[in-house]
């Protein structure tokens, strides 16, 4: 099996401009590729923003050091807060991660709240809670961000990374 970090790195690579904005992007990609069977094995806790791995933002600061990802913090405008650009280097390999690039280019053209939503959604239905219950769960987690669409949105991007999200 590939070290996980390098894996990290070449979802990274595989993304338009072999890049990821924002954390939260990042940590919710890798999280529904891993149930898609990603050979790494990051523990993800429920957090503020849905499901949310420790491991691997210790593997991203890894990466940095190991210079295989560059990241660069910009100011969010007119709102409080910042966003990060995550960018792989030449020594990030992404082919490691070819057989997902279908699932990884999906997911890079999807709103990062759907793909909050759809992580969510998945952490609490797996692995012994029904349709109903998740998306209880998932409602009163999110409130308003599943408004507008947003939550159907969720399930049919689960539907098509083949990943089980209704009866």
């Amino acid at each position: 099996m590939t070290e996980s970090f390098r894996t990290l790195s070449a979802v990274i690579a595989a993304h338009p401009n072999q890049e990821i904005v924002g954390r939260t992007r990042l940590q919710k990609t890798i999280c529904l590729l891993q149930r898609l069977g990603l050979p790494t094995d990051y523990l993800y806790t429920i957090h503020f923003y849905g499901p949310y791995s420790e491991d691997l933002h210790s593997e991203l600061r890894l990466l940095k050091n190991l210079d295989m990802v560059t990241e660069e913090e910009t100011s969010l405008t007119g709102r409080e807060g910042v966003q990060y650009t995550i960018k792989a280097t030449e020594l990030a390999q992404p082919k490691l991660v070819g057989k997902f690039q279908p699932q990884i280019d999906i997911m890079a053209k999807t709103e990062t709240v759907v793909l909050e939503l759809a992580a969510t959604y998945d952490y609490f239905r797996h692995p012994n809670n029904d349709h109903a219950s998740a998306l209880e769960r998932l409602r009163y987690k999110k409130g308003s961000k599943c408004k507008g669409g947003n939550e159907e949105r969720a399930l049919d991007l689960l539907a098509k990374l083949a990943i089980p999200s209704r009866p």
